[in-house]
């Protein structure tokens, strides 16, 4: 009788462990599959309503700044300080900044370039824009050497915004 109960239980057991493990990862899956659907379908911002009126003008430095750490989503780099997840809504609030506080800035044509990409969700520049604002604020460690795998990038959204 005790050996029924030893054999039952284990399994019991087993079956138990199987069912989590099948539940866990496909939970995981599927949050997976959310977000790299998040990022590649329908990237549009045309019916994005932003409100920026809270938001202090910005410096040109913390312009080039936020647009810097938007790229950390998109690009394999050694070393990276903050990072800002790219989604239809942060890109029309980085476009009504550059509407509302670009005309003072020096290089508000490139910002223009970028962003008229980026609001129909092309970001194959983003080493480039990376790399430029690196530049310009002398940076030394942490270049952008290529752009991430879909599966990179679905990585570092779920390590860094989920």
């Amino acid at each position: 009788m005790k050996k029924i109960l030893t054999i039952v239980l284990s399994a019991v057991l087993v079956a138990g462990v199987g069912f989590l493990s099948v539940y866990f990862y496909e939970s995981d899956f599927v949050q997976a599959k959310k977000v790299e659907t998040s990022i590649v379908d329908n990237f549009d911002i045309s019916n994005v309503e932003v409100n920026i009126d809270f938001i202090e003008p910005l410096s040109e430095d913390s312009f080039q700044s936020r647009l810097h750490q938007m790229t950390h989503q998109k690009v394999s780099a050694d070393e990276k300080w903050g990072s800002i997840e790219i989604t239809p809504e942060s890109v029309a609030i980085i476009v009504a900044l550059l509407e509302r506080d670009g005309g003072k800035y020096k290089e508000k044509n490139f910002y223009w370039e970028v962003l008229n990409d980026w609001k129909v969700g092309h970001f194959s520049n983003a080493v480039h824009v990376h790399n430029t604002i690196w530049n310009w604020h002398n940076g030394t460690v942490g270049e952008a050497k290529r752009l991430f795998t879909p599966e990179e990038e679905e990585k570092f959204v779920l390590n860094n915004f989920r």
